[in-house]
């Protein structure tokens, strides 16, 4: 297929319609197929709680396949960056690429939750995130800190989470989406293959000491019991 068959869609964050500049910024440069964010929400979503991350991949699921056979590009904004790398770690063919934009490793004063950082560590879809350098979900130090996945491309620029429109590369980001239509699906950015795993033990079981333990004190709580149960004199 060729990249006029690519399809771009769009998840945006929480902060909707605010971002919605970022649907507009890159379609005025990029012109290609797209289902806008806005569309999913008018076909989708009504009566549900569509800020939920599990509602939302099921309806991206259905929205990909509406398209039938079309290669897509997704594009997901803080919470849609969210559910787009979680439905490309699914490993749909359908799926060319994966940008995000300020993507939101972790909230500020929170503490780290492994749904959403685990499935980056193996993603395989090439996957580009534009970070702003001191984003308080995680910043210029984000690909070290939590260990990314070799198949994502970090690219961070001068700002925050929410930044100024005129301070994000967006030239930059629709060339490397155009090269990402134009090319045929590939699952890696030509990383190194992925070791095997080794397997670990077929069972783990307590040590001896442990299970002597807990048989004595299993003993002595019956004895405890019997003693309490037994009639005064």
């Amino acid at each position: 297929m060729s990249e006029s068959d690519v399809v771009i869609v769009f998840q945006l964050g929480n902060s909707y319609p605010q971002d919605q500049i970022i649907e507009d910024e890159i379609l005025r440069r990029l012109p290609l197929s797209h289902v806008r964010y806005r569309q999913i929400l008018a076909s989708y979503s009504r009566c549900i709680p569509f800020r939920c991350i599990a509602t939302r991949l099921r309806t991206l699921r259905r929205v990909l396949a509406a398209l039938g056979d079309r290669p897509v590009i997704l594009v997901g904004r803080s919470s849609g960056a969210r559910v787009i790398t979680k439905l490309a770690a699914e490993g749909l063919p359908q799926i060319r690429g994966v940008v995000c934009i300020g993507y939101p490793f972790r909230p500020p004063g929170s503490k780290l939750d492994p749904d959403r950082i685990d499935h980056l560590r193996l993603l395989e879809t090439p996957t580009l995130i534009f970070q702003g350098r001191d984003d308080e979900y995680g910043g210029i130090s984000a690909p070290f800190d939590y260990a990314l996945s070799p198949n994502i491309e970090f690219v961070s620029f001068p700002g925050r989470h929410d930044f100024p429109p005129e301070a994000f590369p967006w030239d930059e980001l629709t060339r490397r989406m155009m090269d990402m239509a134009s090319r045929e699906r590939q699952t890696t950015f030509d990383a190194p293959p992925r070791q095997p795993l080794r397997p670990g033990p077929a069972k783990l079981a307590d040590p001896a000491w442990w299970t002597d333990q807990r048989a004595i004190a299993v003993a002595t709580v019956r004895w405890l019991m019997r003693a309490v149960r037994r009639p005064g004199r």
